[in-house]
């Protein structure tokens, strides 16, 4: 029996998917061996010079989140020009997608505003499941 090209190249796929995967964790380990020996700043970056003269920085950032609903309970505590928020105006996809096919007319509009190109293709191979 032949094996299509197609087989060929998903049998490559699946093997290079196991190598980055191993070289991820291979290089999750070296950064955890790397972090004692580095200085390292909460919320900033330090360089570090090695004696061969590379330059290892270390990036710490500190992620924040925010609890709406805690929010909402302690907002008029603060003043408003105090608050650090800022609104952001974000597409709603589905509703633009909504919007293109009830309301064309109005897409059309809105469409001057809108730009859009193809993301990059999401290829997902598994192996055959065998029967035992």
């Amino acid at each position: 029996m032949n094996r299509t090209s197609l087989d060929g190249l998903a049998d490559s796929w699946l093997m290079k998917k196991q190598e980055v995967e191993a070289a991820k964790a291979e290089l999750i380990a070296i950064e955890q061996r790397i972090l004692p020996m580095v200085s390292a700043r909460e919320d900033g970056s330090v360089t570090t010079q090695t004696q061969d003269g590379k330059r290892v920085t270390v990036k710490l950032p500190m992620r924040y989140s925010l609890d709406g609903k805690r929010l909402n309970e302690i907002r008029e505590q603060i003043p408003t020009e105090l608050l650090p928020l800022k609104v952001k105006e974000l597409l709603d996809e589905p509703a633009l997608k909504n919007m293109r096919t009830e309301h064309p007319h109005f897409y059309k509009i809105f469409s001057q505003c809108v730009s859009s190109r193809l993301g990059k293709p999401n290829i997902t191979i598994k192996e055959p499941a065998h029967a035992v």
